[in-house]
This record gives structure tokens, sequence and C-alpha cells, in this order.
């Protein structure tokens, strides 16, 4: 016999005495056409069983959800396979092929729409195997591994090994932890963190085995046995316990089953509930704490098309009281919703009354004022009275007035103050503030104070503030303010410079006082309120300049900077080239506001701090280049040719010197100077041609000169 894949959507409560439990019965609308041992799983709200069409080609999903209806078939007929929600996808896997009784070693992903084959390479293919989808990976427990046809009661075909396929990598792997039996077609399922395996075969026999494997260790363990071998049951986990529902019995005669048992402390089974007509080998869903029992074989093993659905109903739980007023001769109790119908106990020394209620809450009126009344709800259903709720005191009487409310806006927040009303004749024990704009309401309890202070606020929104008092019998009438919150001015400002003129532009976020200030390297020199969105402000003095632009209102302030450098364009200063005996002079009349540097056929030479600077020479040409930097990197040059001729009276020394009276360049340039010829006197006249002399020594400097220049 095959069985059916589930999806189980877990139920969480506190363990309930089963004798409490009352399970009704219903029938829903049937299926097509009769269906049995089909796998199944709930995804996205509707039930999805994988049915084979009548000659057996196709795979189609038949969907529930209030009615029935066809998905896209999986054109290969496939069973004994796998259905496993895993990473918000439907898995088919596994089964055998319905037209050759070939195992598949498939796994397909399903999603709603269109079939995907992700894997072929399962490590042992099998039919009949129970399965987990848990954390990104698929589990697949025992199964036959061998054709169906031939596999029925032969024990050595059943697998003991769990194999897992990982989601991520699309890989399989096998445990080394393994079943203590060889296991096919028992019913599974997963309460969300043990995996349980109940009943089904093994070989020729049926088991009443139940293993529990824990998928964080990957430890199987075996809990207490069915007491008889089952097989084609379904399961269910409510409320902390396990149950098992119909199937087939295996003990002195074998027969269809419509028991329900429970394994209760996981110790042992018992009996809780006979279904209306026995069945077994269905698909079976959870659904909270509903059971869905879909087909399967009747008390006279005839394939069904019935859907019955259980509802497993415990005593409702303890409500818990959540809200609650008194005021005067009325008393108002509010309680979290677990049952349909409550029974509102009032106790006092006037005595006992019970009020029945369809709602989750009640306004009792007509109560005697200064008496003090404990209050529980008890809910009730079908399987009878819950746990009681909390208990609570309160004592009817006048509640206080409402405060008087004044307040301070700041950045983004509002300090609330106010002056308490009358107290109603009790102490006030604190008070509540809502805050509320168009989009959203909030609740505060600030205790017994008479200020508060509401942060977080979106600037320029309308809010809403309402001040309720508290004493010990209720709440006053709130107590009502408007207010636009308000946030400190941003700024954003630009500055374009032309000449000594700084314009400079600026933007607020919110209305703002206005200020400039202005700095000249790091010391203030101008602070002045100003107005509109620009300012015209004339840089007196060269240096690094800062302006801040600051604005205030009653939120606070805020500040934006802009820097700007100021300083002149670079000028060649005067200067004076000499040579005296062996030893060029360059001195220059250096400004404050700029740096030099000489070079003297372009090797640098120090400079002292007169601007005097020297270096070694002999006859011949020199190019004197003096550069001139501001502080903003431009800079401009001038380059002199300064020629020493050799004396021709080795006795005779030479001196000569030159100067400029003014020179002025724009920056980043260059200026030639003339050539300079420096050198003795001659006792005898040169016997060569004068002209062609000068000529030829013009030639060469003029060369020289480029090849500087060049570089």
């Amino acid at each position: 016999m095959k069985k059916t894949g589930l999806l189980l959507l877990i139920c969480i409560s506190f363990a309930t005495p089963l004798s409490a439990l009352v399970i009704t019965e219903h029938q829903l609308a049937q299926t097509p056409l009769p269906i049995s041992s089909t796998a199944s799983v709930y995804y996205e709200g509707k039930i999805i069983l994988f049915i084979n069409n009548n000659n057996g080609t196709e795979t189609l999903p038949l969907i529930y959800n209030g009615t029935w209806h066809y998905g896209t078939p999986l054109h290969i007929g496939i069973t004994g396979e796998n259905a496993i929600v895993c990473n918000n996808e439907v898995y088919l896997v596994g089964g055998t092929y319905v037209s050759t009784g070939k195992l598949a070693n498939t796994i397909e992903i399903y999603n709603g729409s269109h079939w995907t084959v992700i894997n072929t390479s399962m490590p042992m293919p099998v039919y009949g195997a129970a399965s987990l989808g848990y954390s990104g990976k698929i589990f697949l427990f025992g199964g036959v591994n061998s054709s169906y046809a031939l596999a029925e009661g032969i024990a050595s075909d059943y697998s003991n090994i769990i194999q897992v396929y990982d989601t991520a990598t699309n890989t399989w792997q096998v445990l080394t932890e393994k079943l203590p039996v060889g296991i096919a077609f028992a019913s599974y399922l997963f309460n969300g963190s043990v995996f349980f395996m109940v009943g089904g075969s093994y070989g020729v026999h049926a088991l009443n085995s139940v293993f529990a494997f824990n998928p964080a260790t990957g430890l199987v363990s075996e809990l207490a046995p069915l007491p008889y071998g089952l097989e084609g049951e379904g399961l269910a986990y409510i409320h902390n316990e396990l149950f098992s529902i119909g199937g087939m019995v295996f003990e002195s005669v074998i027969h269809p089953s419509s028991k329900i048992l429970a394994l209760e402390g996981n110790t042992s089974w018992i009996y809780v509930w006979n279904m209306s007509e026995p069945v077994y080998d269905m698909a079976y869903v959870q659904v909270n704490s509903s059971i869905y029992l879909i087909g399967g074989y009747n008390s006279t093993n005839i394939e069904i098309s019935n859907v019955n659905l259980l509802n497993f109903v415990y005593p409702p739980s303890s409500p818990r009281i959540i809200n609650y007023a008194s005021g005067n001769q009325w008393i108002f109790v509010e309680w979290t919703n677990v049952s349909p119908v409550y029974y509102l106990v009032l106790n006092s020394s006037a005595g006992i009354s019970t009020i029945l209620t369809y709602n989750n809450y009640y306004n009792v009126t007509d109560l005697q004022n200064g008496i003090q009344y404990y209050i529980y709800v008890v809910p009730h259903d079908i399987a009878g009275n819950g746990t009681p709720s909390n208990t609570i005191k309160l004592t009817p009487s006048t509640i206080p007035n409402q405060p008087v409310i004044s307040y301070k806006l700041g950045n983004d927040n509002i300090t609330l103050f106010w002056v308490p009303g009358y107290n109603g004749g009790l102490s006030i024990l604190g008070y509540y503030i809502t805050l509320s704009n168009n989009t959203y309401t909030k609740t505060f309890w600030v205790g017994n104070t008479t200020n508060f202070t509401l942060t977080g606020l979106f600037p320029n929104d309308v809010y809403y503030v309402r001040i309720i008092a508290e004493n010990p019998d209720g709440n006053s009438t709130p107590a009502m303010i408007k207010f636009t919150s308000i946030t400190i001015p941003h700024i954003s400002a630009s500055m374009v410079r032309i000449g000594n003129k700084a314009y400079i532009k600026w933007k607020t976020t919110e209305p703002a006082n206005l200020t400039l200030l202005v700095y000249l390297n790091g010391k203030s020199i101008y602070n002045s309120t100003v107005s509109g969105t620009e300012y015209m402000y004339i840089l007196n003095s060269y240096g690094n300049y800062t302006f801040v632009i600051q604005g205030a209102n009653v939120a606070g302030s805020s500040f934006t900077e802009i820097k700007t450098l100021y300083y002149p364009t670079p000028v060649i200063p005067n200067y004076n080239i000499s040579y005296e005996n062996g030893t060029l002079i360059v001195k220059i009349n250096e400004s404050s506001y700029f740096k030099y540097q000489v070079l003297v056929n372009n090797t640098q030479i120090l400079l002292s701090s007169a601007g005097l600077g020297k270096i070694a020479a002999s006859p011949g040409l020199y190019l004197i280049q003096i550069i001139v930097y501001n502080q903003l990197g431009n800079y401009t040059k001038a380059v002199i040719p300064f020629l020493i001729k050799p004396p021709v009276n080795t006795n005779t020394s030479s001196t000569i010197t030159i100067s400029n009276i003014s020179i002025s360049n724009t920056s980043s340039s260059s200026v030639n100077h003339p050539i300079v010829l420096a050198g003795g006197t001659s006792t005898k006249a040169p016997s060569l041609n004068p002209f062609i002399v000068y000529s030829l020594l013009a030639l060469i400097i003029i060369g020289a000169i480029i090849i500087i220049l060049k570089k």
C-alpha cells in the first residue's frame, strides 16, 4: 500500500487533559474522483493533492481552496512519490513510473503553473518513503528500493537509510544514522522540532513502531509503540499531543479502523474518539486544530472521494483581562478573545453576580459606589468551561476631572505640562497621553507626573494630544490640544566669488532668524543679522575666509560653513643679479603673500630670509629663473639669461650687476629677459671679426634658452 505525504501546520498550546477533548466531524465537498494513497501538501492556503489520471499517464495537481480544480499536469505518471514544502516551494521526489514500474530518481519543483526537473541523482531511488522539509533540506526516510511489482513482501527491499537533499547545493548525501528497521508506507508528520514516523510496513509485516527523528541533531529515537500493527492512518499534533486517526489495523483480524488514538505523555496510546466511518490510505492535512481526511478506502475497502473535516476542540485557554475601568456606578472590563462564550463574574460584599456575554468585553452599570468588586472571566465552548482569567479589583466612584494642558515646542518634540483637575476624591494613579496625526495613534502611560516630552515628531505635521487622568476607579474625559510640530532649521548655502566680492546664497528648511559670521584666518571679523536669501561681502584683506550662516528658531539652531581662499596674483618681484669674483648673486625683494624659488641652469639655490641667494659660477651662459607662487598654487616666472665672459687678463677680476625696475606678469606665465653679458677688459683687440663672434654667440645663447624653456 502507498501512503500520503503531509504538510503539518503546527498548533502550539499548553497541555490539556485528553478527557476534556471534544472532536467534531463535518463532510466537505467531495473530490472529483475517488483517490487513495495520494501525496499532498498544504501550500499558500490551499490543499494540493498529486493524483494520476485514469490511465496513469499523467500526474495531476488536484487543488482545494473551497472548491476542487486541477492544476498543470506533470506529463508522466508517478506513484509512491513524496510531496514536500521546503523554502516555500513544492518539491516532488522519487516514486515509481506508472507506465514502467521503474523507480524515479528525480526531484521536480511545482510552482503552481509549471514543473521543473532540478536533480536526477538520488543515491537510492525509493517510493513509499517518509519525507521532511527542514532548513533548506529534504529528508527521505526508508522506502522501497526496488520495483513496486516485486517489492511487496520482500523485506530486504525495505530501506532503513536516511537520504538528505540540500536545495542550496543541489546535492544528495546519506546520513550515518539509520532507522532501526527497514520501513515504508509509514504515516508521518513534523511538529516543528520532532519528525514522527508511525506504523507502516516491513515486508509483509505491519509495524506498530513509533520513531522520532530530531533534525537538529540527526538522531532517531523510539517512542511508545502502538497497541497493534497499523498502516494507512492519518496523524495530527494538537495541544502537545500526537494523534493517530483511522488506518488499517493488523490484529488477529485485519480490519479498517475508525478509532482516534492519542500518545499520552509519550508513554502510552489511549483511545480518544470514534469517527462515523472507518477509513484508511487517505490523504491527511492539518491546518491549526483541524484535520482534513481526503479520499482513501472505507470499511468495505472501496476507494472513496469523501472529504472529512475533524475539529479538535479543547476547553478554551485562560483569557487575560487587558483593559478595565470604573466610574460613577459602572465598571468596564475587556479581555483577550479565546472562546465564543464568556461568564463575567463579580464578587463583592453585596453577593456574586454572573453575566453571560458573547463579546470579549462588558460594561456593568447600576453598581453601588464605594464597594470593591473582585472580577474575573470564565471562557466556555462546546468542550465546557475553560480556565478562569486573572482577577482584578475595582471600586466604582466619581472619575477625576480632566487636566489643564500647556506646552513648549522643541526640535521634533513637544514638552507637555498640565495642572491636575479634581481627583474625584481618590488619589490620582497617573496619566495616559495619546498622540495622533492623520496616519497613526500612540498611547503612553506616563505615571503620576505633571510633565512629559514626546519625541520623534515629523516636522510640520499637525498633531493632537489627549491627556487622561486615572484614579483607582476610572479615567477622566480627555483634555486635548492641537499643535504643528517644528524642527531646527537646516541651512544649505553656496558662494560665488568675483574678485574681492563674495556673493553668498542660502536656503532654510524652516523659518529662522539668520546671522552671518565671517572669520579671517580663524579670527572673527564680522557678525551681523541678515535677511532674505543672499548677501554680498567685500574681501578687504588676503587670507583664509570662513563664512558661517546660522539659523535659529524656538526648536534650536544650526549652521553651515563655506570656505574660500583670497590671495593676490603672483608677480615677479624687484630683483638684482650680480657676479663678483666667481660668485653669482641673486637678490629679490620678497613679499609675505608669496613663496619664491630661484633656479640657476635648473639648479635651485637657497634663499636667505633677506631674499639673497648665491652660487659659485665661472664664465659661461646662465639662465636664471625666478618663480613666484601664491597660497592657491598659482605661479608666474621670469627667465633671465646671464652671460659671464672670461677675462682677457687673468689678473683682472670681473664684476657686473643687473636689476629690474618693475616686472609684473599674470599667473602661471614666464618672461624672458634680454641677454646680459658680463666679463673683464682686454688690453688687446681681438683679431676675429666682432660681428661674426657675437652672431655665433647669440645663436648659442638662443639655442640654450629654447632647451631650458622646453624643460
